[in-house]
């Protein structure tokens, strides 16, 4: 018989709420940019300052502390892949 998940035993899911925040000085609410690779032409990417986009009630914002590039990404630096200027590239996000 498989059994049901009932949740974390009660001292692992306490622990869980008082662990500190790895990143206790970014406050979200005090971040006003964030930082994008941003495709401008065939063999140039920049890194940019971008506005934190508006969220809904609906919406998660999470905190990326790295990213990385894929295939597509290097056909999109050599103008291989066609895209418009100013598309953030980067979709393999770690948070």
């Amino acid at each position: 018989m498989i059994k049901p998940f009932l949740g974390y035993p009660r001292s692992l899911s306490a622990d869980l709420r008082i662990r500190a925040d790895p990143f206790p000085a970014m406050e979200i609410g005090n971040m006003a940019k964030m930082k994008a690779a941003v495709f401008v032409e065939k063999n140039r990417i920049v890194l940019e300052d971008k506005d934190i986009p508006e969220i809904g009630p609906l919406d998660a914002l999470v905190r990326i502390t790295t990213t990385t590039i894929c295939g597509t990404d290097v056909h999109i630096l050599r103008g291989e892949y066609p895209v418009a200027k100013g598309l953030t590239i980067g979709h393999e996000p770690v948070g």
